[in-house]
């Protein structure tokens, strides 16, 4: 199966992310042991997205690494145990790996999509050896 990374770099839709990481000089984070859930904006939602801002926080390497790790947890969360936890309580807190929180709710028709801050989840549960990947779209930034 491989890594997070190794998924995302296979898919062909997350090229920029990946790219990203790289840059970021967080590769060898997600080829650990984890597990980590990696909530991705496809290259679509960076294209469509803030294009303009990503590329302001891509000058400043420390705020770029944020960036990147606002869209990692640590953990293993797949839609089914998030939409467990919804079901207790409207939303669901998520520590990232910069140590800033995303905010998980249901939306739409019975309540069946998820979506993180402001972005909907797009294709869901990617499983790889060390964690899931989950497909948005659109870019998270930090608060």
């Amino acid at each position: 199966m491989g890594s997070v990374i190794d998924l995302m770099s296979s898919s062909g839709k997350m090229k920029i992310l990946t790219d990203a990481i790289k840059y970021a000089q967080m590769v060898d984070l997600l080829e650990s042991d984890g597990p980590f859930t990696v909530f991705a904006p496809i290259d679509l939602a960076v294209a469509q997205g803030p294009v303009a801002k990503f590329r302001e926080v891509r000058r400043d390497s420390e705020q770029f690494q944020i960036l990147v790790k606002y869209h990692i947890v640590k953990g293993s969360y797949s839609t089914s145990s998030i939409q467990e936890s919804l079901k207790k309580r409207n939303h669901l807190e998520l520590e990232t790996m910069c140590g800033k929180k995303l905010f998980l709710k249901s939306s739409g028709f019975f309540r069946s999509h998820i979506k993180v801050n402001d972005a909907s989840i797009v294709s869901s549960d990617l499983v790889a050896d060390n964690g899931i990947v989950h497909t948005i779209d659109t870019v998270l930034f930090p608060p």
